[in-house]
């Protein structure tokens, strides 16, 4: 195929400086060096006996949705092989691995490299997760085992560019045995590209994963007679309008305590800047919260869910700048709790829209229309959202059932 030819000849060229490309990932903290040889496709263990399962995944969000899937795999005596690019992703496994799963960073996508990993972890079946089209690990993986596309979604920016090589776009999702998403748009997109026996729509695995993830919260702080809102996975920007509405509501709702947890934790001090007027502690610096305490920023990875299960209100962020997307508003609803969204949510578009149509979500169209919002779900005007945004969850949950993963 003349297209995948060209890929793989700029592939081979860029053996050349794939060494650069590490040494400057690594100075920038993006990459272990200790582990930088994976990354060339050399295994750092050894491949255990049995069924191998690989499943690929890119950073922390994509992982933590496949968990479920890969406990279900090693329930049945499979071997888990879970392979991530971010270094997020290897400090996020350190506490979530499930228990027998090995972990190897991603190869580069070149054919030696990925040919070099393929022949030391012999996997039976491929499960590439989301977005993930990397052409080499794609094609040699379905010379020797079934490859799988799950959860898979492209937002219309890089659709529209995979479109420019269409017949590169075509050929490479051919070679999956089936190809499964959460989204009508995206199934009726790859139904005209390829055949309807491989395209599946089937609900996110993310359902699992927020349910999954609820029964293993531990409260982290033990606060009381507080209205806690947890402003969840900040970008710039977005800590401005929380302190905003924190001295605005303050007036209204006195025991009000306002928890804001940076999506990038290399901007803590960014955001303890932004909150210095306000009586501020930052976990787990300090780990007790008095009654005075005004915001509490939270300086650690992983935690979030346990703010979520103390909190009266989650506002889940990176919706109300744009450019971001939106993040993941499942979590707070496995915890029955009110949830509020800004109107820049197009990376879970469908989901938000399906759990306004539920009465299970809050779209905030303007930051200024905020602090009324937040106003109504402190004097209980909206009682039903939190309970309509656990059910919203149950109901589609069950996608992490390994016998999907057959070619049958």
């Amino acid at each position: 195929m003349f297209l995948f030819f060209i890929y793989n000849i700029f592939s081979y060229l860029g053996i050349i400086f794939f060494p650069v490309i590490a040494k400057i990932r690594i100075h920038k903290n993006k990459e272990n060096l200790f582990r930088i040889n994976e990354r060339y496709g050399y295994a750092s263990q050894i491949r255990p006996k049995g069924e191998l399962i690989w499943i690929h995944a890119a950073s922390i969000g994509e992982v933590n949705c496949i968990l479920p899937l890969a406990k279900n795999f090693l329930a049945q005596n499979k071997q888990v092989l879970l392979t991530t690019h971010s270094l997020g992703s290897v400090i996020f496994l350190n506490n979530k691995m499930p228990l027998g799963a090995i972990h190897q960073m991603m190869p580069f996508d070149c054919p030696i490299f990925i040919k070099r990993f393929l022949k030391h972890w012999s996997p039976q079946k491929v499960i590439f997760v989301e977005s993930e089209i990397w052409p080499n690990a794609l094609y040699y993986s379905s010379k020797i085992a079934e490859v799988y596309m799950l959860n898979f979604y492209l937002v219309n920016k890089n659709y529209n560019q995979w479109m420019f090589v269409r017949p590169l776009f075509t050929f490479l999702l051919s070679k999956a045995v089936k190809i499964f998403t959460s989204s009508n748009q995206m199934q009726n997109k790859l139904l005209k590209l390829i055949s309807n026996q491989k395209v599946f729509f089937l609900n996110h695995t993310k359902y699992d994963a927020a349910l999954e993830g609820k029964d293993n919260v531990v409260e982290l702080l033990k606060i009381k007679d507080r209205f806690i809102i947890v402003f969840a996975s900040t970008h710039a920007g977005e800590e401005k309008i929380a302190l905003q509405a924190h001295l605005i509501l303050k007036t209204t709702i006195p025991n009000l305590l306002t928890i804001i947890v940076p999506r990038h934790l290399k901007r803590i001090e960014e955001v303890k800047n932004i909150c210095k007027e306000l009586e501020t502690v930052v976990y787990p610096e300090v780990a007790i919260i008095n009654s005075t305490s005004e915001v509490v920023i939270i300086n650690k990875i992983g935690i979030l869910t346990s703010f979520y299960k103390i909190s009266n209100l989650a506002i889940v962020c990176g919706s109300f700048m744009p450019n971001i997307g939106g993040h993941n508003p499942l979590e707070p609803a496995t915890f029955s709790k009110p949830i509020i969204i800004g109107q820049y949510n197009y990376a879970c578009k469908e989901i938000c829209d399906e759990m306004v149509a539920a009465k299970a979500i809050v779209v905030c169209l303007k930051p200024s229309d905020l602090i009324s919002k937040i106003k109504e779900i402190y004097q209980n005007k909206h009682s039903y959202l939190g309970e309509n945004a656990l059910n919203f969850v149950v109901s589609r949950s069950g996608s992490s059932n390994v016998a999907l993963f057959n070619k049958a």
